[in-house]
C-alpha cells in the first residue's frame, strides 16, 4: 500500500484539494498525499508536489500484498453516493478475506471522506469511536501510531460538528487531533483553511458590472461575459507559478468538452503586473476563451481570499461563489458544486477500469 493520491481528499471540504481532498484518505491506497487544496491552500501553492502524509505510510510499506489488501485499495478509490453499493461489496469481500475491524474501519472513513459523504459519517461516528477505545494498531492499515486512532476520531468529530454549524465544536475537537498527534499538524489545518473558505464563499459577492480590462485592452464586465450562461467558472493565473500558465490550456478543454454545451463559460484572469504578458501567453497556446487582466491591487484575486495556485472559482450571474479550488485535480466539490446548477462534470478518474 502506498500513499494516497492528491485528488482523494479534497476535502476541499466543500471545498474541504486538494478538505477534504484526503483525509483518511491519504490513508491508505496508492498516490500522493492530499494537496490542502492544493498544496496547501495554506501552506504554499496547489501547484507544488504536497509533503507524504505519514497516515499513507503503513508500518509494512513495501510487504507482500495480500487479497484482502487489494480490496481494501479498491474501496479507497470510490469517491461518491452512487458508489455506497460497490463499497458494501467491497467491504463484505474484505471482510471475508480477512480483513480486520480496523481495516474496514479505515476504509469505510476513507470512502466517507473521498466522497465527502457526511451523512455516512454520521452512521461510522460511533462504531469508530466505540473501536479506537480497544484500537489494535497490529490489525490496522494506517492509523498505526500512538495517537493516531484519537486524533482521527476527533477529526471525525470536528467535521460533524462543522457541518452541522456548530463551529465551536469544529474548534475544540480540531485542537485536540492537532494536541494527540502533533506531526500531523499540517494535515489537520487543510481542514481549518478549507471550513474558513467555505465562510469565504458566503460572504464574498463579485460586483458583476464592474468595467475589466481584457488582454487586448478593452474592457468587460462580468456579468455580459455571463450573459445567457448559468455560470462562470473563472482561472487565474500568473507566470510565478508555471502549473497554472499550462492549467490555462487545459481549463480551454474542459469548457469545450464537457461545460459549454451546458451552459457554462469559462474566463482566465492573469494577476501579473504587466498585461503584455496575458498577450504573449495567449497567442502562445492558442487560447480563445476571454482573456482577463486584474486591476492594481489585483482586486479580484484578493476579494476572493485564496493565496494558492493553481485555483479557480466558479461563480453565479448574481456573483455568489460556488466553489474555490483547483478544478484540474480530481476534484469532487467541483463536480458537487456543478452539479447543483444542473451541470454534469466528469473527473478526471472517472473512466479509470474498476478495481478488482
Amino acid at each position: 500500500m502506498n500513499r494516497i493520491t492528491s485528488g482523494i481528499l479534497y476535502i476541499s471540504c466543500f471545498s474541504l484539494r486538494r478538505l477534504v481532498a484526503g483525509a483518511l484518505i491519504m490513508a491508505a491506497a496508492a498516490g500522493t498525499t492530499p494537496a490542502p487544496a492544493q498544496v496547501p491552500l495554506a501552506p504554499a501553492n496547489p501547484a507544488a508536489e504536497p509533503d507524504a502524509h505519514s497516515l499513507g505510510v503503513p508500518k509494512d510499506a513495501g510487504a507482500p500484498e495480500k487479497p484482502k489488501d487489494k480490496i481494501l485499495q479498491a474501496i479507497y478509490k470510490l469517491k461518491e453516493k452512487k458508489d455506497e453499493p460497490t463499497f458494501i461489496e467491497l467491504r463484505d469481500k474484505a471482510k471475508s478475506l480477512g480483513a480486520s475491524n480496523e481495516e474496514l474501519l479505515e476504509a469505510e472513513l476513507t470512502f466517507c471522506f473521498r466522497g465527502l459523504l457526511w451523512e455516512h459519517l454520521k452512521d461510522v461516528a460511533p462504531r469508530f469511536k466505540e473501536a479506537v477505545a480497544k484500537w489494535n494498531i497490529e490489525n490496522a492499515a494506517y492509523l498505526r501510531t500512538p495517537g493516531q486512532p484519537e486524533a482521527m476520531l476527533q477529526l471525525v468529530q470536528a467535521v460533524l460538528a462543522a457541518e452541522s454549524g456548530d463551529m465551536k465544536g469544529f474548534e475544540t475537537s480540531i485542537k485536540e487531533a492537532i494536541w494527540l498527534n502533533p506531526e500531523e499538524a499540517e494535515f489537520y489545518s487543510q481542514f481549518i483553511m478549507s471550513y474558513r473558505r467555505k465562510a469565504r464563499m458566503a460572504a464574498v459577492t463579485l460586483p458583476m458590472n464592474d468595467k475589466i480590462a481584457t488582454y487586448d485592452g478593452k474592457t468587460v464586465t462580468l456579468a455580459e461575459l455571463m450573459k445567457d450562461k448559468k455560470a462562470l467558472l473563472i482561472g487565474f493565473w500568473a507566470t510565478f507559478s508555471p502549473p497554472s500558465v499550462a492549467g490555462m490550456s487545459e481549463l480551454a478543454d474542459i469548457e469545450k468538452q464537457q461545460l459549454a454545451a451546458q451552459g457554462v463559460a469559462c474566463v482566465g484572469i492573469n494577476i501579473d503586473p504587466s498585461a503584455e504578458i496575458a498577450v504573449s501567453v495567449r497567442n502562445e497556446r492558442k487560447l480563445t476563451m476571454p482573456w482577463l487582466v486584474d486591476g492594481p491591487g489585483r482586486p479580484i484575486y484578493t476579494s476572493v481570499g485564496h493565496t494558492s495556485f493553481p485555483m479557480a472559482i466558479l461563480v453565479t450571474p448574481e456573483g455568489k461563489l460556488l466553489y474555490i479550488g483547483d478544478p484540474l485535480q480530481d476534484d469532487i466539490a467541483l463536480k458537487d458544486a456543478l452539479e447543483k446548477i444542473g451541470v454534469k462534470y466528469k473527473l478526471p478518474t472517472d473512466d479509470l477500469p474498476a478495481e478488482p
